[in-house]
């Protein structure tokens, strides 16, 4: 449980994918949780700390 909140039904972690390619991931799992009926999950995306342009996926997985 997060912060009180209700529990993650899944959780996807877009750790060393591109920004297209997160995108695509993110897309299909959300279709995925929606169709199982996962109401809560959990994106793990990163902090951009290895990555040469930083912190691209936390900058645009809200815009998704």
């Amino acid at each position: 449980m997060l912060r009180g909140g209700p529990a993650p039904e899944a959780r996807w972690d877009l750790h060393g994918l591109g920004a297209e390619a997160a995108r695509r991931e993110l897309h299909g799992a959300l279709e995925a949780a929606w169709q199982a009926g996962q109401r809560c999950v959990l994106v793990v995306h990163g902090r951009g700390l290895h990555s040469e342009r930083g912190a691209v996926l936390r900058e645009r997985l809200p815009d998704w």
